[in-house]
């Protein structure tokens, strides 16, 4: 009577046992729902390829960022390297959903990430959320001015209905990217503080990407 399974993580790719144990799902529920929240990061090899195509899952793939902005938000993740999964996993299962989430660092890359992603996956639907638990990391704590661009872009091709059904969570990313901002500098501080950290376990710096929001992170707090 199994209809629905659901794995999440963490990254359950990485597990050993988690392809073996899928297929025995599948063997013990042949009409069951399985479904698999990934970081979109294990390149499958031929064998077990062959065997989780039997298991027949339905993905989505975690992302926040294009290239370097994936990269220093997830730290240990190689873009190009991500995308050859990507290809992977698209070519050879059901993808439900590229899974974006959205923030600070990467808001002002996101025409970059959502046009490539609907280029190169033009079937796949773009799930979208913002930040909004973690205010330094809130779309909101950086100065207006830095979002206009991307908010500008986002009103071009919002189409309404449509635009909201191939990419759910898009209102809702509009309405926190439209909220004022308020100065801070704790804030900022704690801004400071968490790129600081990115930068030194992961390979990427905020400059190498973003250098105008690194000046101003990083700048004159008068």
């Amino acid at each position: 009577n199994l209809r629905r399974v659901y794995f999440a993580g963490g990254e359950p790719m990485y597990l050993p046992p988690f392809i073996d144990a899928s297929s025995k799902i599948r063997e013990k529920a042949p009409q069951a729902n399985i479904s698999i929240n990934t970081n979109g990061t294990r390149l499958l090899r031929d064998k077990d390829l062959i065997k989780f195509k039997k298991v027949n899952p339905r993905l989505r793939v975690s992302i926040d960022g294009w290239g370097k902005s994936e990269e220093f938000t997830r730290q240990n993740t190689v873009w190009e390297e991500k995308l050859q999964v990507m290809d992977q996993y698209y070519n050879e299962f059901g993808i439900d959903a590229w899974d974006i989430t959205c923030n600070v660092f990467t808001f002002r890359h996101l025409k970059e990430l959502i046009e490539n992603l609907s280029n190169r996956y033009p079937s796949i639907a773009i799930q979208i959320r913002p930040v909004v638990n973690r205010q330094e990391l809130a779309i909101k704590s950086m100065p207006w001015h830095f979002r206009k661009d991307t908010l500008e872009w986002i009103k071009q091709y919002d189409t309404g209905d449509a635009w909201e059904k191939k990419m759910p969570g898009i209102d809702h990313l509009l309405i926190e990217a439209n909220k004022p901002y308020e100065s801070d500098l704790n804030n900022k501080k704690k801004m400071r503080h968490l790129v600081k950290y990115y930068e030194n376990v992961g390979t990427v710096k905020l400059e190498e990407f973003d250098p105008e929001l690194a000046e101003w992170l990083f700048g004159d707090d008068s």
